[in-house]
C-alpha cells in the first residue's frame, strides 16, 4: 500500500510540476518536480525491495515442489515432436517438449501470470507464455 501511495503522490506532484509551469511559476513547477522526483526514488527503492528481497509477485511457482530427479510421467512415444505437452506429477503440472532427441522439462505454470506454458507457442529454443508473450528458454527456463 506504501508503495502504491508514493507512486500516486508523485505523479502528483509532476502534475503539480506541469500546472505551475504553465502559470509561469518556474521556481515553483521546480520545486515539485525536485520533491516528485525523490518520493518517485523512495518508491523505486521501496519496489524494487519488494521485488528482489521479499519475492512479491515475482515467481508464481516457486516452493512447487518439483522433482529433483528423472520421474516418469508421461511414455516418449506418447509425447510429439516440437508439441508443448502438459504432464502433472504430485498435482504439480510440468511442460515436456521433445525437440529430435532431446527432451526438455520444465513447470508448466509461467512464473509471471501462471498462464499455462502448455498452450504456448515454440520460438526457436524457448516457449512463448500465452497470456503475456514473455518467453522461456527450454534448455534452462
Amino acid at each position: 500500500m506504501i508503495h502504491g501511495v508514493l507512486n500516486i503522490s508523485a505523479t502528483v506532484l509532476f502534475a503539480t510540476s506541469l500546472i505551475l509551469r504553465k502559470k509561469k511559476s518556474r521556481t515553483g513547477g521546480r520545486f515539485s518536480a525536485a520533491l516528485g522526483y525523490a518520493v518517485m526514488a523512495c518508491a523505486a527503492h521501496l519496489g524494487g525491495m519488494m521485488v528482489y528481497e521479499n519475492r512479491v509477485g515475482v515467481d508464481r511457482t516457486d516452493g512447487q515442489p518439483l522433482p529433483q530427479d528423472f520421474v516418469a510421467v508421461l511414455a516418449e512415444s506418447d509425447l510429439a515432436d516440437d508439441k508443448p505437452t502438459r504432464a502433472v506429477h504430485d498435482s504439480v503440472p510440468i511442460l515436456l517438449v521433445r525437440r529430435g532427441d532431446r527432451l526438455f522439462a520444465m513447470a508448466e505454470t509461467c512464473s509471471h501470470f501462471s498462464g499455462p506454458l502448455s498452450e504456448g507457442t515454440l520460438v526457436g529454443d524457448s516457449i512463448v507464455c500465452p497470456y503475456h508473450n514473455s518467453r522461456f528458454a527450454l534448455e534452462d527456463g
